[in-house]
């Protein structure tokens, strides 16, 4: 990715390694972040990270790179229901309330 700027290869070795590692959040947000800003494909980029979140049980630092996301590409309805969820699982985080409960 970073060395010979072969995008779509590295989309296969990262595909590969969260075959062998499929609880790897970094690589699910590194896939995502490849596919929509190298090769140009929001929807790859949102089915990385949506199948991240499904196998990581709802993991924080995907959940949240998907608000930022759907911020991005400006889907506001999913930027919303992601940002309720991530707030339903953690009304605590006062962080989290002050970024995200006004949505």
């Amino acid at each position: 990715n970073q060395n010979l700027k072969d995008y779509k290869k590295a989309e296969e070795y990262y595909k590969l390694a969260l075959e062998n590692n499929p609880g790897d959040t970094e690589v699910y947000i590194s896939l995502a972040v490849l596919q929509y800003y190298r090769l140009n494909d929001a929807k790859a980029a949102e089915t990385t990270l949506l199948t991240g979140l499904a196998r990581t049980q709802n993991n924080e630092e995907i959940m949240i790179r998907l608000i930022r996301f759907y911020n991005t590409i400006g889907d506001k309805d999913k930027e919303k229901n992601t940002a309720k969820l991530l707030l339903q699982l953690h009304p605590d985080n006062e962080a989290y309330q002050r970024e995200w409960g006004g949505l």
